[in-house]
């Protein structure tokens, strides 16, 4: 039998989300007392208008119907290795939505992976995973976007969120895509949707630029999934190398319809993702005789990575509201950020009536309102 994936638009959010789960049998899929786990991709302190973390409201709506089945629905995710997981909920306001849908949220500790061998797996022989990918029924909520190490970032990307932290560098040093590939062999959710309301394109899958494509995407076979959304984002799926080295069907049931899109894809080539790789080799080392991730370590000098800074202009009407929308108070009087206590979530940047707040290494120079 062929896979399916849905494609529904979502210009009409909360009704078009109603219209995708009764299409693709929801009710059907869980049943009263399940534990049904929620994974969606919260990698950084961005919000859903950036293209950058899963919506809230979808991850509510979901949450609402399967209380309503009498499912029990956690959600469970770790952010990227550079940013702390608690402080980027705080700051996407993940407790509160949470506390208002009875959703539980569980922040895993290292008693809750376990180890598994893959045996089918090329690159990744074993990993510690989160017990829940195993022990409940799995959604895996993924934001459709570029990545500038794996060229896009879909479902299968998106169970990398449920290794711990030295499985997520063995993956970047043994070679992401296989490993990609390897884990998906183990890791097979009970259905896959796809945010794609807010995308991203350029240099992702944090700072890329946000694009509004006002779509929703889901499919109980991830590996047919995410070479729709290649279609979708006017990729060749087999230039992605965990899509292609995970064989995907070459038939497949496409229920709905898009207009093909074309994502500006990321800029950075073989040195940077040599670079990038070399990395989390460092950290195997690094990490724990420091205790602070060595890519943290080089964000928080203020000299690498994504970071804001304002620029000394007469311009400035010292309105003060960079300082204001400030999460961790990093904007000192003399308008000058402490690379140290700066999230980098770009609040100042967005916040900044005259645009004198500028972003190092941000691949959009301008405002991320990429309405096309």
């Amino acid at each position: 039998m062929k896979p399916i994936v849905y494609a529904h638009s979502a210009a009409d959010f909360a009704s078009s989300v109603d219209k995708l789960l009764n299409d693709i049998g929801f009710d059907a899929m869980f049943s009263a007392g399940d534990t049904v786990v929620l994974k969606p991709n919260f990698v950084a302190p961005r919000d859903n208008s950036a293209g950058a973390t899963t919506s809230l409201a979808l991850i509510e709506r979901l949450a609402r119907r399967l209380r309503s089945l009498g499912a029990i629905p956690v959600l469970t995710e770790v952010s990227g290795m550079e940013f702390d997981t608690r402080q980027v909920f705080g700051f996407l306001g993940v407790d509160e939505m949470a506390k208002a849908c009875g959703l539980e949220i569980l922040i895993p500790t290292e008693a809750d992976y376990v180890r598994v061998f893959l045996t089918r797996g090329k690159a990744l022989k074993q990993a510690r995973i989160n017990r829940l990918a195993f022990e409940a029924k799995l959604i895996n909520l993924p934001v459709l976007k570029t990545h500038v190490i794996t060229g896009v970032t879909t479902g299968m990307k998106n169970l990398m969120g449920l290794v711990d932290n030295r499985t997520r560098k063995q993956m970047h040093i043994r070679g992401i895509h296989q490993c990609i590939a390897d884990l998906a062999t183990v890791i097979q959710p009970t259905l896959t949707i796809c945010d794609a309301t807010r995308s991203m394109e350029g240099d992702g899958a944090v700072y890329g630029t946000a694009r509004k494509t006002d779509m929703l995407f889901a499919s109980t076979d991830q590996r047919a999934l995410d070479r729709v959304l290649c279609d979708f984002m006017g990729v060749d799926w087999r230039s992605i190398g965990y899509i292609r080295r995970s064989l995907p069907p070459a038939d497949i049931d496409l229920r709905g319809g898009f207009t093909p899109q074309r994502f500006v894809m990321p800029r950075q080539g073989a040195i940077y993702r040599l670079f990038y790789r070399a990395m989390y080799l460092v950290d195997m080392v690094w990490e724990p005789l420091f205790h602070i991730h060595f890519n943290e370590f080089l964000y928080k000098t203020g000299r690498f990575g994504t970071h804001p800074f304002i620029l000394a202009d007469s311009e400035c009407a010292a309105c003060r509201r960079c300082i204001e929308v400030c999460p961790t108070d990093a904007i000192h009087g003399d308008w000058s950020i402490d690379p140290k206590r700066c999230l980098r979530c770009l609040r100042c940047y967005d916040a900044c009536p005259r645009g004198l707040i500028h972003v190092k290494g941000f691949s959009n120079p301008e405002r991320y309102t990429n309405e096309t």
